[in-house]
This record gives C-alpha cells, structure tokens and sequence, in this order.
C-alpha cells in the first residue's frame, strides 16, 4: 500500500484535524470467523478491508481504504476522545489486536507490526500505541 505521511496529512487537514507528528498507523479489518468457516482462505478476498488510524490528544480518525487502488476512501470516521468508552489492546508475536469501544460501535483491527511498502508504520505504530491508551 502506497500511501505517504503527507497525504495523510492533508486528508486530515481537510478534515480540520490537527494531524500528529508520527500518529498513523494501517489496521485491518479482519473476516469474521462465519466467513473463514464458510469460504475459507478466500474469505479475505469479499471481506479484509484496511483503513487508516490517526490519533491525537482529542480524537482517532478512522480512513477507509480502497482495497483495490489502495488510496484513500472519501469515508472516515472521527471518534472524540470523549464518546471512546474503552481501548483494549492485545499484543502479538506478528500483530496486535486492537478493539475501540465508543459511542458509534465496538471496531476490532488487526495492527501488523510492519507493513510492506510503508515504512513509516513501523515508526509511528509505538507512538500510536501509546497516544490510545
């Protein structure tokens, strides 16, 4: 996936969120288990979606992904700190299991701890881990 720190940034700013220095990090939406149950590996070709997580000192921004092009979706999500009820987070050998309850709904991402083509993941996944809690 080739999006770059800067593009976040202005999707951001057109948003009028303050973006983070180093605050975004790729999640996964991974398929439900009645899916993997029913049509196995390919499961993740109708049902793995990817977004985009930003998080400042006043709310986590939730961008949608395209899975097809990998560019940025015009939707997205904007939970204030205020409506968040719980953030659990479960760390992994590969990945961490992060799920965020608010207001709006309980979302559950997987959060890879590399990601190929974007290296700056890597760098921002510590600082967003510890901007949630």
């Amino acid at each position: 996936m080739g999006i770059s720190e800067t593009e976040i940034e202005e999707y951001l700013k057109q948003l009028n969120v303050i973006p983070k220095q180093q605050a975004s990090v790729w999640g996964s939406v991974m398929p439900s288990l009645l899916n993997m149950a029913l049509f196995g590996p390919t499961a993740t070709l109708f049902d793995l979606r990817y977004h985009i997580l930003h998080s400042t000192d006043r709310e986590i921004v939730i961008i949608g992904v395209d899975s097809i092009t990998g560019k940025m979706r015009p939707e997205h999500t904007i939970i204030p700190i205020q409506q968040i009820k719980n953030i659990e987070l479960k760390k992994g050998v590969i990945a961490n299991k992060l799920i965020i309850e608010s207001e709006i709904g309980v979302m559950k991402y997987r959060i890879n701890k590399t990601m190929v083509g974007s290296k700056w993941h890597k760098v921002n996944l510590h600082n967003f881990l510890t901007t949630i809690r």
